[in-house]
């Protein structure tokens, strides 16, 4: 099991209540207001509910992104915790490993891609002591075109390329890892995006297994994409990421694990705050 060896077209229920609400529609029917060209006619593209349905999904792929399945604080954590980024200090997402069936590793994913972060950010900054600690050269790196210091770093953290949610997840690292060399962006405002772009291409996996099931209309892909993108920025951007302790491939690890939980957790229960 693992990204390696997911693939779309779940048959889970999280995923077929998701199918229910998106298939065949052409959207939420319009106002009287929308109908007349009013002040309102442009719908708010948070309001669907598809948001929510899809993170209860992807919880339901991969048990260890909730609280109280996810794995125990280790030596080297960023400081983060759920309760700390959620509020709710009862539930600190360390309280027991998660259960094996998850037919994802949404997590572990997760986890590797904060550790790339942190490779090319250190690359950015010129931090060749962190560079070290992933057993890669600063100099060496620099030496590279942008395209391959970006594949020498996925590599170096064990980013896979053999099925669809590998594939997912390399789409999503490449753009960020290209800003993080740079520098154009805070480290967590960079983990803030990554989670929005990962979520959203693994979404995208299962909409397209639709699609091809014919059970959801194809015009409405990107609709659901983007709209599904703008509730995970929203959410995460309300989340307190601005304390964590960055200095350490482990640290870079945990802090973007644990956005990734407090993140689809808030938009989970969206409808229930």
């Amino acid at each position: 099991m693992g990204t390696s060896g997911a693939f779309g077209g779940s048959k889970t229920q999280p995923w077929q209540d998701v199918a229910e609400l998106i298939g065949g529609a052409a959207g939420p029917a319009p106002s009287a207001s929308q109908e007349e060209g009013g002040e309102n006619s442009e719908q708010d593209p948070t309001t669907s509910g598809v948001a929510p349905l899809v993170a209860e999904a992807l919880q339901s792929d991969d048990p260890s992104t909730k609280p109280r399945y996810a794995p125990a604080a280790t030596v080297g954590d960023s400081g983060l915790s759920f309760g700390k980024l959620t509020g709710n200090a009862r539930r600190t997402g360390t309280l027991r490993p998660g259960p094996a069936g998850g037919r994802r590793e949404i997590t572990s994913s997760t986890g590797k891609a904060g550790r790339a972060l942190g490779a090319a950010f250190a690359v950015g900054t010129g931090n060749a002591a962190l560079l070290n600690q992933y057993g890669l050269d600063l100099s060496s790196l620099r030496s590279l075109g942008r395209v391959e210091q970006i594949l020498a770093i996925m590599d170096a953290v064990g980013v896979g390329n053999a099925g669809p949610d590998d594939i997912a997840l390399r789409a999503s690292l490449v753009e960020v890892l290209d800003r993080a060399l740079d520098t154009l962006s805070t480290p967590e405002e960079t983990m803030i995006e990554f989670v929005a772009k990962y979520a959203t291409n693994l979404f995208s996996i299962e909409i397209d297994a639709l699609i091809q099931n014919g059970k959801v209309d194809p015009n409405m892909r990107e609709k659901y994409l983007i709209e599904l993108g703008e509730v995970i920025r929203i959410d995460a951007g309300t989340l307190d990421v601005t304390g964590a302790l960055l200095t350490t491939p482990s640290q870079f690890e945990h802090a973007a694990q644990q956005l990734m939980r407090g993140t689809l957790h808030l938009v989970a229960t969206r409808n229930k705050r």
